[in-house]
């Protein structure tokens, strides 16, 4: 009977040796499939996802530029592209990646629009935004385009704005003109600021009409256009006309003078200005 009941017990307690093994199989590797998961800290792919008509002598009109992009965390190939994207719509965030060492960045140019924001004030302030267009004088034309004179259109969180930079007034010879490094009085930042005065007898300027040189008409448009053929962030000082543009880009007193500032996140802004030959100051 002993011999009867050893010969039932092994198979027994084989099967229960087996079945040991096999749970533990099991267990491990249920246990080594949370590996990738806990390595990747939880998340299945390691990554969170990414967010992605006033009325002006001869300035009007409105128009809108390509927002800027945000690149997705932890994706380099978006990250390119979005740099990409953001250089060619020159939005004001994007436009200072890879520059060189250069914080201005390299110029936004783009056709003329005659569809312009909406958003500026009738009071004198400073425009903050990218130069995307320099519209010359011209009889007729698009773009609020006319003799007297050269149109800015910068564009601001979207949106175009025309600048109307008086080139020729009623007598010939009467304008002056002088460029000047000085510091911004406050930082740039895109937008229009209302609150920004401006005098060019005081500090950061401090200069005077005696300190100016006259131009002819042709000769002050040719400056302008050299001074900024490489402008990409600017800050205008001007006097709003309507929603969609400003002008008086020059001396008038009491604070709200009008100057063009380019390379206005570098060390040494330059402010391009302008008065008529009947201003003594």
């Amino acid at each position: 009977m002993r011999h009867t009941s050893r010969q039932a017990a092994w198979p027994f307690a084989l099967l229960v040796v087996v079945v040991g093994v096999a749970a533990g199989a099991c267990s491990g590797s249920a246990a080594s499939g949370l590996g990738p998961l806990e390595a990747d800290g939880g998340s299945i792919d390691g990554a969170p996802a990414g967010s992605g008509a006033g009325g002006d002598p001869g300035a009007d009109g409105e128009g809108h530029g390509a927002d800027g992009r945000d690149a997705s965390a932890g994706d380099a190939a978006a990250r390119d592209a979005t740099a990409g994207d953001a250089q060619a719509d020159g939005s004001v965030q994007d436009a200072t990646a890879d520059t060189g060492g250069n914080a201005d960045g390299p110029p936004t140019r783009v056709a003329c629009t005659n569809k312009l924001g909406q958003a500026l004030s009738a009071v004198h302030g400073r425009l903050d935004g990218i130069l995307v267009s320099v519209v010359q004088p011209a009889s007729g034309g698009s773009c609020n385009a006319d003799p007297d004179h050269l149109h800015l259109q910068v564009r601001v969180a979207g949106s175009v704005y025309d600048v109307a930079v008086t080139i020729r007034s009623n007598q010939p010879g009467d304008e002056l003109f002088l460029a000047k490094d000085a510091p911004l009085p406050s930082a740039w930042s895109e937008g229009w600021h209302p609150e920004d005065a401006l005098d060019y007898t005081a500090a950061p300027l401090a200069v005077h009409a005696t300190d100016f040189a006259s131009m002819t008409p042709a000769d002050l448009v040719k400056r302008l256009d050299a001074e900024l053929a490489t402008a990409n962030h600017v800050a205008i000082y001007a006097t709003g006309y309507g929603p969609d543009g400003a002008h008086l880009v020059h001396r008038l007193g009491l604070g709200v003078d009008g100057a063009i500032v380019v390379d206005p996140l570098g060390p040494t802004p330059h402010y391009l200005l302008l008065h008529f030959l009947d201003q003594a100051f």
